[in-house]
């Protein structure tokens, strides 16, 4: 860890579940964003934090301070030297490597960016996969890839598939994406790493009314997807009902 990783400054009040912190000048103004991962470190322990919350701060801009009446009236003000800064909520997650949190951050701790590449195995260092469930570098024996954490580039999230839970459901708006993620969701379970050179499929039963899904049987004939074979093999099954009517 070097000085330019430092982004800021705990505050008093921290508890183990949240913290405060007050960011340094060179990461204000956009560069650290809701959502991205953070440290805080003491020297003696880490704990990971989520950005949950940025809430920029000018003295000159305050319900009720001297500086109402020239706002009101359009005059300018000098902001140039009023006191300001940038406070970061943090959402406190696990100390790493996994620990559960019996502490708060202590005021004066600094906190760091997470950069994935000073982890060697960010699956373990960050998300607590087991050591255990490694097969290779970045791969993971019941572990699959899904999106990208919010606030990163690429630092795709590792999924156990045996915690995935009875019931669940994609809901958003027309246009927003949910086909196109379960789509994508149903090509990860269907690569599930097993060991070195196998892999095994989630099972699943596909009831698509809008014919959404379809078009996996040329993506399955163009990729050469072995897991995805039943596909080809006359599984897909069309119903129609012809009484079916619209009332208007």
């Amino acid at each position: 860890m070097t000085s330019k990783d430092v982004v800021g400054i705990i505050l008093s009040g921290a508890t183990t579940r949240e913290a405060t912190c007050q960011l340094l000048k060179e990461a204000e103004k956009g560069k650290i964003k809701e959502g991205m991962l953070l440290i805080t470190n003491s020297g003696e322990r880490k704990i990971l934090c989520r950005v949950s919350q940025i809430l920029p701060y000018n003295a000159f801009y305050t319900e009720g301070d001297p500086w109402s009446e020239a706002r009101r009236e359009g005059r300018p003000i000098p902001e140039a030297v009023a006191r300001q800064y940038e406070i970061c909520k943090l959402e406190l997650l696990i100390e790493v490597p996994k620990k559960e949190i019996e502490y708060p951050p202590r005021p004066g701790d600094i906190v760091v960016r997470v950069d994935p590449e000073m982890y060697e195995n960010y699956e373990e260092d960050l998300f607590g996969v087991p050591k255990s469930k490694r097969l290779s570098d970045g791969v993971y024996k019941g572990i699959i890839k899904f999106g990208s954490l919010s606030g990163y580039g690429n630092l795709p999230i590792p999924l156990d598939v045996e915690k995935i839970p009875m019931h669940l459901a994609v809901f958003g708006v027309t246009g927003s994406g949910k086909s196109f993620n379960t789509e994508y969701l149903i090509e990860k379970l269907v690569n599930i790493p097993k060991s070195d050179s196998e892999y095994t499929a989630y099972p699943m039963i596909i009831i698509d009314a809008h014919g959404d899904y379809l078009d996996y049987v040329n993506y399955v004939e163009e990729n050469g997807l072995v897991n995805l074979d039943w596909i080809k093999s006359g599984w897909i099954r069309r119903y129609i009902f012809p009484n079916a009517y619209i009332e208007y």
